[in-house]
């Protein structure tokens, strides 16, 4: 059987996992080749990747700075030809026989941007926010933003684990890279559903994602809060609205900050 999926997957700082998550991919027949895109991790991953890793399928791009997962994806989707792109985490492995289901699903359906596989934790519980309906500025102030929808085909699904038709991810332009961290898959996901295309979540394919996350807390919360006013400036919302927004979440920041102090 001829490959038809070329895996893609960002590292910042998490060499080990990131290894799992080649290799998870390379086990795949559907896999042609995997490219490593790292965001300038300051902890010798590049060379720990490139020992420990096939060259002969697996290319390392290094980045000279962190641009982000959106535009690091971007960088490794133009250094690749396959009509599919398998996008996984650094921190997350496949099941035997979740590609091949994933393209069957695309295959079979033309006008289906994404096929997204059912992630779950290293303890088999799914990933309650691995999917769902888009934020709107009244569900991101109340913090109710992750409100799930219809599981078989949502709004958006995680970028943690999705097979994209290359043709439709090059007809919106990728992955926005003003999205550093957070929301961009969300957003993705919306620009494809404006452009007419489909997504769908397949019950036979399964990934497992360790959340093994590099960033501090603090960093995860910062740029989470700048994701939310991104996105919902580009979804029309006012300069006014952005500071309600922005006031509601250092709000909800600080709480939990209080909290966590008093525990």
């Amino acid at each position: 059987m001829q490959p038809t999926v070329s895996g893609i997957v960002v590292n910042y700082r998490t060499m080990e996992l990131t290894v799992g998550a080649v290799k998870s991919l390379l086990d795949e027949p559907e896999i042609d080749d995997v490219i490593v895109v790292d965001n300038a991790s300051s902890d010798g991953s590049v060379q720990y990747l490139e020992e420990h890793l096939p060259l002969d399928r697996v290319k390392v791009i290094a980045n000279d700075r962190n641009l982000g997962f959106g535009q690091a994806v971007n960088i490794g989707a133009k250094l690749t030809s396959s009509p599919f792109i398998y996008i996984l985490n650094s921190d997350a492995v496949v099941e035997p026989g979740s590609v091949a289901n994933l393209v069957a699903r695309l295959d079979g359906e033309p006008r289906t941007a994404v096929a997204a596989p059912i992630i779950q934790t290293s303890d088999g519980v799914n990933q309650v926010d691995s999917h769902g309906a888009f934020p709107n500025l009244l569900t991101m102030l109340l913090r109710t933003n992750r409100r799930q929808s219809d599981p078989s085909n949502p709004d958006w699904v995680s970028g943690a684990a999705m097979l994209v038709r290359r043709s439709a991810f090059d007809q919106v332009g990728g992955f926005d890279p003003a999205f550093h961290m957070y929301l961009e898959d969300v957003d993705l996901c919306r620009r494809f559903r404006t452009s007419g295309w489909g997504i769908v979540r397949v019950r036979e394919s399964r990934v497992v994602h360790v959340l093994g996350g590099s960033a501090t807390s603090t960093e995860r919360n910062e740029r989470y809060h700048e994701s939310l006013k991104l996105f919902a400036r580009k979804g029309g919302s006012s300069e006014a609205e952005i500071r309600i927004l922005d006031a509601s979440h250092r709000a909800w920041s600080l709480l939990r900050s209080i909290r966590t102090k008093r525990r």
